[in-house]
C-alpha cells in the first residue's frame, strides 16, 4: 500500500550550474540533506540560521574535566580525612575556570 503524500501540489523552476551548485553548498552549510525540505524551509522562513554548539560542546568537555578533579580531590579526602590547602586551592581555581568559559560563551552569544 503507498504512502499518501501530505504535500500534494509541485513548484518548479530552473537555476543555473552556478545557482545550483550555491544552492547545494547552502544546504550543506545548513546541515539538511533534503533538498525539498530545505528549499520549502528557506521559502517559507526566508532563512535559516546555523547554530555553531563547538562552544558549548567544548565547555561541556571542561566542565567534564573539572568535574573529574573535583572527584578526585573528594574521594582523596574521604580516604584520608584530611582537607589540604592545595586541595582547597584547586577546586577554587577550578570554581574559577569555570566562570570564566561561562564569561566567554556568553560575550560570544551577546556578540
Amino acid at each position: 500500500m503507498a504512502k499518501k503524500r501530505i504535500r500534494k501540489n509541485k513548484l518548479e523552476f530552473y537555476v543555473s550550474e552556478e545557482e545550483k551548485s550555491f544552492i547545494y553548498a547552502k544546504m550543506q552549510a545548513a546541515k539538511i540533506s533534503n533538498l525539498s525540505a530545505y528549499l520549502r524551509k528557506i521559502a517559507i522562513d526566508g532563512k535559516i540560521e546555523i547554530k555553531d554548539l563547538s562552544e558549548l560542546k567544548n565547555l561541556n568537555y571542561n566542565l567534564h574535566k573539572i568535574g573529574v578533579n573535583i572527584n578526585q580531590i573528594a574521594k582523596r579526602i574521604n580516604e584520608t580525612n584530611a582537607v589540604y590547602k592545595s586541595d582547597v586551592q584547586d577546586v577554587m581555581k577550578k570554581q574559577n575556570e569555570i566562570w570564566e568559559l561561562q564569561k566567554q560563551i556568553i560575550s560570544r552569544l551577546v556578540e
